[in-house]
């Protein structure tokens, strides 16, 4: 590539406190085929020797180092901002891509459709090598084998076209944890932006239990579900969403021994509904239409 030309494609990859399983991460992004590119490590914060390691043996890598945890959606966010490709390929640390041409089939996506805003790939369980079904962006969880258009993607790999997601607002702060994803999506699909769900792309997810506090998802998806359908959905589908959304929570927290989490989800989730309400921007009917036709999240 050439230096003096910004690269086309900018890897962006949250940490903290993974720095064995960001490396294997790192590996697989320098294996990438494709040129114009740059890798960018966002650390939140890391207490162990994340950003010795880093110095080490990634001292290609573009590193920022947060003073602060600052989540998903604030580590990302920071990652784009010094990002200067256009095309942004998020993955998470404990992930990593199948094969080398992930990255080049991604630019020929965007470069075939000027209308696309993300190209979801499809996330596989790194040891059973099925896809997750948490990762499949359709209500209906349905396992597709070709491409789809869809209305959300999973954050475990993804990637963006960095002008319009600058546009729509990026990644919303506060959601910490789990939710930012679907956020932004209903602000691309109301301006009119196209995602599609990649069947060629796979990115294979560990899901590491490190740096996972537990009752985490818990207490963020009860938490910032009722804010996201705040923000962006008509009243009925907001009532809807937000009780079935803490029934959710509420049974896995019920299993796993943490009612406790949920509790304080709840709480917290009421607490933030003035702040929600700031950002609500309703999404409109040509949008629920797109939502419901394929099989997007509306409802619940």
């Amino acid at each position: 590539m050439n230096e003096s030309q910004p690269p086309i494609v900018s890897y962006i990859v949250i940490t903290m406190n993974r720095p064995h399983d960001l490396a294997i991460c790192l590996e697989s992004l320098r294996r990438q085929s494709f040129p114009s590119s740059e890798i960018i490590v966002v650390d939140n914060c890391s207490t162990d020797d994340t950003l010795e390691i880093l110095a080490r043996d990634f001292s290609d890598v573009r590193v920022v180092a947060l003073k602060e945890n600052r989540g998903v959606s604030g580590g990302r966010n920071a990652g784009v901002e010094i990002a200067r490709g256009e095309i942004c390929i998020f993955i998470d640390d404990d992930a990593w891509f199948a094969e080398p041409a992930a990255a080049a089939k991604t630019v020929a996506y965007f470069d075939a459709d000027q209308s696309l805003a993300c190209v979801a790939y499809t996330i596989h369980d790194s040891k059973s090598g099925v896809e997750e079904m948490k990762s499949i962006p359709r209500r209906d969880k349905k396992r597709i084998s070709e491409d789809y258009e869809t209305t959300y993607f999973c954050g475990a790999g993804f990637a963006l076209r960095r002008r319009p997601f600058v546009d729509v607002g990026m990644f919303w702060d506060p959601l910490v944890y789990g939710s930012q994803e679907i956020d932004v999506s209903y602000r691309f699909l109301e301006s009119g932006w196209k995602l599609i769900h990649s069947a060629s792309i796979v990115v294979k997810h560990k899901s590491s239990p490190l740096a996972r506090p537990s009752g985490q998802w818990v207490y963020f998806n009860a938490r910032d579900r009722p804010w996201v359908a705040l923000r962006n959905l008509p009243w009925s589908a907001v009532v809807t969403t937000t009780v079935l959304w803490w029934l959710n929570a509420f049974l896995v927290a019920w299993r796993g021994g943490e009612l406790n989490r949920f509790a304080a989800g709840v709480r917290d989730s009421v607490r933030g509904v003035r702040m929600a309400l700031k950002e609500r921007k309703r999404i409109q009917k040509k949008t629920v239409l797109r939502l419901q036709r394929l099989s997007g999240r509306y409802w619940f």
